[in-house]
């Protein structure tokens, strides 16, 4: 058994599936310490925005406020929703063409171009990277991830607070390690991963901030997907401490070596920051005018109740007759 306490922080390095298990888990749990202030960051610019449907519960609570104590003109929600709308306007055609090809070869290009077509409406792609050029709005970053699961091309949007990154590591430099984060149902995991169906049976339900534990029902576990770039590029054939992990907190569901220089996911950023690995938030931006607005709206709103139709009382005695 290794000290995995001392392990935290290279992951890559532990040997043995229970302590890498650990190891991951741990880890990731200690970047969501550390990154507690950006997660709830997150959030305060998604009620800016006005949806709160990511956030569990978070939708019961505006149903219970009255509709007079809310702000009606949210100038984030219009100029945050006329900037998708802008930028995702048009819809770049990926298309295959020849140089002096015959008709054979155009053929064939003609026919992939309709290939990737079929899959990028298969995969719903344009939708899930209009979501994730919002979630770069709000959060600063958004994410999208392409692999191919049972032979077929899958894409997933992944939501900012899933991201677990130590800013610390990548000041100037591209992160080396990343984590993601998701919960999963026990009984669909246990399909996923067959022969380790019985340790899944007994991993603990989620207890982190993120999923609001209390309020989780229990048949789903939090499952950990981390990868680290190899310190140097190699050949193929030679050995490398890059490392694809995928870990609930009790066992390891899958571990390989990672031999690229990139990891498998795209992001997405409205302002490219001056150091660092996340980008700026829009929404962050023009909060302080929303803020300032609210403020007014809310001091017209009071004013208008009191003084909507005011009234003049002055006695009989005053000598005023108009």
């Amino acid at each position: 058994m290794q000290n995995i306490g001392n392990f935290n922080q290279h992951w890559w390095l532990v040997e043995g599936e229970a302590d890498l298990a650990t190891a991951v888990t741990a880890r990731a749990q200690q970047i969501d310490d550390m990154t507690i202030d950006r997660q709830q960051a997150i959030l305060n610019y998604s009620c800016l925005y006005g949806d709160s449907s990511s956030w569990p519960n978070l939708s019961n609570v505006a149903e219970m406020m009255p509709a007079w104590g809310r702000i009606s003109h949210n100038v984030i929600a219009s100029a945050v929703d006329a900037l998708l709308a802008n930028v995702t306007e048009s819809q770049p055609r990926p298309m295959f063409v020849t140089i002096g090809g015959d008709w054979s070869a155009q053929s064939r290009a003609r026919k992939m171009t309709q290939f990737v077509d079929a899959k990028i409406y298969e995969t719903d792609a344009r939708e899930l990277c209009r979501q994730a050029v919002r979630d770069s709005v709000l959060a600063g970053l958004g994410c999208v991830r392409p692999f191919i699961e049972n032979g077929k091309v899958t894409i997933e949007r992944i939501h900012p607070v899933n991201i677990l990154i130590d800013d610390r590591s990548c000041i100037d430099v591209m992160p080396r390690s990343i984590f993601l984060r998701r919960l999963v149902d026990r009984y669909q995991l246990k399909k996923m991963f067959p022969d380790q169906a019985e340790w899944i049976e007994v991993a603990p339900a989620p207890t982190s901030r993120q999923w609001y534990a209390s309020d989780v029902y229990a048949d789903v576990v939090e499952v950990i997907e981390a990868w680290h770039l190899p310190s140097v590029d190699r050949d193929e054939d030679e050995p490398t401490d890059g490392r694809h992990v995928i870990a609930v907190a009790n066992a390891t569901l899958l571990d390989e070596e990672y031999g690229r220089q990139h990891f498998p996911l795209c992001f997405i950023r409205p302002i490219s920051p001056q150091r660092g690995f996340w980008g700026e938030s829009l929404v962050r931006r023009a909060s302080s005018a929303q803020l300032e607005l609210n403020k007014l709206l809310r001091r017209v709103q009071e004013s208008m109740h009191l003084m909507a139709v005011p009234r003049v009382f002055m006695s009989r005695q005053s000598g005023v007759t108009q």
